[in-house]
């Protein structure tokens, strides 16, 4: 039995160290408004995703701070990226909006123009018959 409490221990020391540096990671996480994520905390740590689901304190601690972090700005760079994206995309489509709009209010003119030509030779065409 001696042997097999020691193991015990030493797993459980183990454990604790671990839990402990996930709380590392998590407040650094935190402190720079980074989304917790347990994806992100296997990258930070090492430690596999099963760790962060089948112990209680990690799992607890992450809970805790995705909690907090709901009600809080969170830093998201990729949708930061994306958002800005976006934006330039949006303003590239609306300046290409105006000048079809510009081209479609001369395309019109020209046709109506047109139109009047055509009318008044048509006119003439009857005239002649």
């Amino acid at each position: 039995m001696n042997k097999y409490d020691g193991m015990v221990k030493g797993r459980k020391n183990k454990s604790l160290i671990m839990v402990r540096r996930t709380v590392a990671e998590i407040r650094k996480m935190v402190s720079n408004n980074e989304a917790v994520t347990v994806k992100e905390l296997v990258k930070r740590t090492g430690f596999s995703s099963a760790f962060f689901y089948e112990n209680e304190a990690a799992r607890q601690a992450i809970l805790d701070a995705q909690e907090k972090q709901r009600y809080g700005r969170i830093r998201h760079p990729h949708k930061e990226v994306l958002d800005q994206s976006m934006d330039q995309q949006v303003k590239i489509l609306m300046r290409q909006i105006e000048k079809l709009k510009g081209e479609n209010a001369l395309l019109r003119e020209e046709n109506q123009e047109l139109r009047e030509l055509l009318n008044e030779e048509d006119l003439d065409f009857i005239q002649r018959i």
